[in-house]
């Protein structure tokens, strides 16, 4: 091996390699730079590398040739030795040949440990709110709407997982840099751009920009007549989405089906992007006011199946979330005419969906969630839907997955954040559900909700203490008029501490009028179960059966208080009921065919 070394020291080999290295990195570092510039596929650059690694003793070679001295018997000495090192080179080389074409293979799959691995096949990008070039402060409305118009044009690409509006929009408002804003949603690239509105045209610039080094990958803009404006924000969806494949996927953008996008009376496209605004509070006066405004949309724009589905949601969220069930129906006639004009239409399909569970017609449920699954598989949106079937179903664990990838998608969807408590304390992973509770509060500080969680948690674990206190800052929100969740958390604390005969006054005093607003049978259901009266407790069962309470059935599938009634005999009768043996048997399908 003596020979062999001064060999290489009389050809100078550690110069050369030396060399070598420093021109190779040159190189890479500049062909990362420009190859992006010219839309050069990935695997230009992964292959670039793999050729400088290859290149490293096929350059040793060529030295040793070109450099030799003239000294035959020295280049006898270390032929032997010279063999071993060219073998030891072949196999080095063979390995990272190896190594870079399992490298490669690797990239081109998708693996659920890698945050990025998604975007080797699916790009991902967040849109940012347009800024409002009209110079009335006014009508943000309408800069904001076309955003998110473009996030759901945008989510009909397959190539492309769009972050949700909640979560972009919110971020923004932060004055975080494009970088910061696209680290925190994990995504390769961010839209942002402009919205200038004069009479009944408008010009929208758009730019699209690489989140990794800040650069433009694609800009233009737009002027066009408003009622050519859905159309519009199609072709704007389109030409970012074939940016996008081309310098992300390293290929063209996968073919979306055709829609055909019709003229739209500017008046109603303007109180469209209203109701959106007003629905986006998630108030109960914002509800309402776009329910108004969606009314007038459909008067004037009559085959436009966006307006007919914003209405019907707008109606079903009323419904859900402010118990108002005579909105039910009209949301459902609504969303059947949505669904009449436009069979693929996400929204409508969503609210479809959530209201037949409200209607107990969980088959219809299912089949309009697997299409929506079909269509849209990887938004927040879809996930969100998910979970809240698998909720209705009695499925917590797979709502709790649902919910988590929804949240990968939305990171600062308070809704999102407080289900995974919800689930999680179902589950009775208190010690989880806590810090998932948690999480949900830094985004919307003290909601009265994630409170009441954090309540049913700790008592789960016997921190009857800790509980106090979240009742004390449940009081704090509202001192002069208890609030339900108020009265749920004081509820299960004196039940918990012993108090049990003044929980039992509490209720029955309730229930001489009950269901009442905000407290249906399946309250009075939970709240005769905690106190260990199950007779009672099946009573009011019956009552939210007739009553087609669609949260009663999967209160069996929930770690509480009181949990081992659904074990008794009288609660096994209970669940031959023929549409609770319906709900059964879905119940199975879904577990089947629709996993998380």
């Amino acid at each position: 091996m003596e020979h062999v070394l001064k060999a290489i020291r009389e050809r100078r080999l550690d110069s050369v390699g030396a060399a070598y290295a420093v021109v190779a990195w040159v190189i890479v570092q500049g062909a990362s730079i420009a190859l992006p510039a010219f839309d050069a596929p990935a695997w230009v650059m992964r292959w670039l590398i793999v050729a400088s690694f290859a290149g490293f003793p096929a350059a040793l070679a060529v030295a040793w040739v070109l450099l030799a001295p003239d000294h035959v018997e020295a280049r006898r000495t270390v032929r032997r030795d010279w063999v071993l090192l060219g073998g030891a080179a072949l196999m080095l080389l063979a390995s990272l040949g190896h190594l870079a074409i399992s490298w490669s293979t690797r990239q081109d799959q998708p693996h659920v440990q890698r945050p990025h691995a998604s975007a080797i096949q699916t790009a991902t990008v967040a849109v940012l709110p347009f800024a409002n070039l009209s110079g009335d402060p006014e009508r943000r409305y309408f800069s904001d709407g076309i955003s998110e118009q473009l996030i759901s044009e945008l989510a009909r690409q397959p190539d492309l997982r769009v972050a949700a509006r909640t979560s972009s929009f919110a971020l923004a408002e932060q004055k975080m840099d494009v970088q910061a804003i696209a680290r925190r949603l994990n995504v390769r690239a961010v839209v942002d751009g402009s919205v200038r509105e004069y009479g009944d045209s408008v010009r929208i610039t758009a730019e699209l920009i690489n989140a990794g080094d800040g650069f433009q990958i694609w800009s233009e803009t737009y002027d066009r007549k408003l009622t050519d404006i859905l159309a519009l924000q199609d072709e704007i969806a389109r030409a970012i989405s074939t940016a996008l494949a081309h310098r992300l996927l390293g290929r063209a953008p996968s073919p979306v089906i055709a829609v055909n996008h019709p003229a739209i009376d500017p008046k109603a496209y303007r109180l469209f992007l209203q109701g959106q605004d007003f629905l986006a509070k998630r108030t109960p006066d914002g509800e309402r006011r776009a329910a108004e405004l969606f009314d007038q949309v459909v008067k004037l724009a009559p085959g436009f199946a966006d307006g007919y589905a914003a209405l019907g949601y707008s109606r079903a969220v009323m419904a859900m979330n402010q118990g108002l069930p005579e909105q039910i129906e009209p949301a459902m006639a609504a969303l059947k005419k949505a669904l009449e004009l436009d069979r693929s239409n996400t929204s409508a399909l969503v609210a479809h969906a959530t209201l037949s569970i409200m209607r107990w017609e969980w088959s219809v449920a299912i089949d309009e969630l697997a299409r929506v699954k079909s269509l849209h598989p990887d938004t927040a949106q879809v996930w969100h839907a998910m979970a809240t079937l698998y909720g209705f179903m009695g499925l917590p664990e797979q709502a709790l997955r649902a919910s988590r990838n929804a949240v990968t998608r939305d990171p600062l969807s308070y809704i999102d954040r407080y289900n995974i408590a919800a689930y999680l304390v179902a589950l009775g992973r208190y010690q989880e559900g806590i810090a998932a509770a948690k999480d949900a509060l830094a985004i919307v500080p003290d909601h009265p909700d994630s409170l009441l969680m954090l309540c049913r948690a700790e008592l789960g674990l016997g921190h009857v203490d800790a509980a106090r206190g979240y009742l004390d800052r449940l009081t704090a929100l509202s001192p002069k008029q208890p609030i339900f969740q108020q009265i749920a958390c004081k509820y299960r604390v004196d039940i918990v501490s012993g108090k049990v005969r003044e929980a039992r006054k509490f209720a029955d005093a309730i229930a001489e009028n009950g269901p009442v607003d905000g407290i249906n049978a399946t309250d009075f259901v939970s709240a005769y179960r905690m106190l260990g009266d199950y007779r009672t407790a099946m009573m009011w069962a019956e009552k939210s059966y007739d009553r087609r309470e669609p949260w009663m059935m999967p209160e069996a599938y929930t770690r509480d208080l009181g949990f081992e009634m659904y074990q008794t005999p009288e609660w096994k009768a209970f669940e031959q009921k023929p549409y609770f043996r319906q709900w059964l048997a879905v119940r199975a399908r879904i577990e089947k065919e629709l996993p998380a």
